[in-house]
């Protein structure tokens, strides 16, 4: 059967830090689980397994917030000459170590947590860093009440982490692929429902996240060969000043550029949301690689480069400051369109002159600069509190159609489409009427007092 040996004497320092199955001559047959209660309260406990082919549980007792380590020693597979050992740790505190030394042969480790640490500044402390075999292979499953929250401290050896369980686990301090966990190339948490927190690192070739809606910060860009798929639930992957070209990701509902850096979505699909901050430059977009939109933050420059061939491209404001300005290169010559929703007052600086459709809402303040205003033929500004197209270097130059705003409308024309129409809509707007280039045109003021 599925057989358990309770161990009831309690590992403490008080009495009886150490439990050594070797010095207690113990020896397991047929023992599927042997589990432990330890209170590691003002010194360090050990458990000795001496090798014994049993899978470990070992459950803290001290809710005071000790720090004491708790040496986990000569862990043995969970079955005879086997290479997989698995411990289970349950209720241990934040800011606690757990050591953990596997036996000769033990390649492969297994560690479930429940309920470990308390917060990202107060977590576990796992290190298994000793093992002797080193432990090529790792498995943290997260289950339990409520979030884990670990720092994995491995050999140079391990190659492959794996994240199973249904609690959301929070990896912390320590980065996959770098610093405690520098030679992993696989981390996968296919197998995983909770929500995953991760930091990762160019050194991983190969990433697969699960079910759950995960989280996960890029230190470097992938390598061109690298594999980074996103799982089924609501996922986030944030790149900070990074060049994707030649990685493939995909399923990852949001991509944050948080200090710029280059999208190549040759090999990237299943985007819903870009988040651009600082310099971004996207590449080879067609029609559905960015479902909904490019979320941009203040002073956000953007690039659609010439091989793009998405004819609209959706911009959204973040709305976290007062005043967002975005500036737009569009170097492609597919991308028609351009729409953008304002959640805050700001300058939308157009340059290139491939876009023909600007349409905006939001219900802001918009003043439009740029080389590439003059080439719009077709400007949609109904929902937007007022529009300033004015300036000494800024004016219409090809416009067929303008539909203006609710409030004020301050704009320069210096040509027209033939049967042009322009619509001021209400406010009391002001006109600059330079060169009609020959066409005839239909004008309307609209509601108050207008100045042509």
């Amino acid at each position: 059967g599925d057989d358990t040996v309770n161990v009831t004497e309690v590992i403490t320092n008080a009495t009886s830090p150490t439990f050594d199955l070797g010095a207690r001559s113990v020896t397991l047959t047929d023992v599927e689980k042997v589990a432990f209660t330890v209170d590691a309260d003002g010194a360090a406990v050990t458990v000795d397994m001496n090798g014994e082919a049993a899978a470990l549980t070992v459950t803290n007792t001290d809710d005071g917030g000790s720090t004491s380590d708790i040496n986990l020693n000569d862990v043995g597979p969970t079955s005879s000459s086997g290479s997989a050992g698995k411990v289970t740790l349950i209720d241990i505190e934040g800011g606690q170590d757990v050591v953990i030394d596997t036996a000769a042969g033990v390649t492969s480790l297994a560690v479930h947590l429940e309920n470990a640490g308390d917060n990202a500044g107060s977590h576990l402390e796992l290190d298994v860093t000793s093992t002797t075999p080193a432990v090529t292979t790792m498995t943290i499953g997260s289950d339990g009440s409520s979030t884990n929250f670990v720092d994995v401290n491995a050999s140079t050896s391990l190659a492959t982490l794996n994240v199973s369980g249904s609690a959301n686990l929070e990896i912390v301090d320590g980065t996959v692929g770098g610093a405690g966990m520098s030679n992993v190339a696989t981390f996968s948490a296919a197998g995983a429902s909770g929500d995953i927190t991760a930091t990762i690192d160019a050194t991983v070739t190969s990433m697969t996240v699960g079910a759950g809606d995960d989280n996960i910060t890029a230190t470097s860009g992938p390598a061109a060969t690298a594999t980074w798929a996103g799982g089924s639930g609501d996922d986030t992957l944030a790149l900070a000043g990074v060049d994707t070209s030649g990685a493939t990701i995909s399923g990852f509902e949001d991509i944050v550029i948080a200090t710029g850096g280059t999208l190549d979505f040759a090999t990237i699909s299943d985007v819903d949301d870009v988040k651009a901050e600082g310099t971004l430059t996207i590449e080879n977009v067609a029609t559905g690689d960015i479902d909904e939109q490019i979320t941009y933050a203040h002073n956000a420059d953007v690039t659609n480069d010439a091989t793009s061939t998405v004819t609209s491209l959706t911009f959204k404001g973040e709305g976290a400051v007062a005043t967002e300005n975005l500036s737009i290169s569009n170097s492609a010559t597919a991308t028609k369109t351009i729409n953008i929703e304002m959640m805050a007052d700001g300058t939308v600086d157009l340059t290139g002159t491939n876009t023909d459709v600007l349409v905006v809402t939001g219900n802001e303040n918009l003043t439009l600069t740029g080389a590439g205003v003059a080439a719009l033929t077709d400007v949609r500004v109904t929902n937007a509190a007022q529009v300033t197209a004015s300036t000494a270097t800024v004016a219409f130059d090809a416009i067929l159609n303008y539909d203006g705003s609710g409030g004020v409308d301050d704009i320069e024309i210096d040509g027209l489409a033939a049967n042009a129409v322009i619509e001021l809509n209400a406010g009391v707007d002001l006109l600059a009427l330079d060169d009609t280039d020959g066409n005839d045109a239909t004008i309307d003021f609209g509601a108050g007092d207008e100045t042509i």
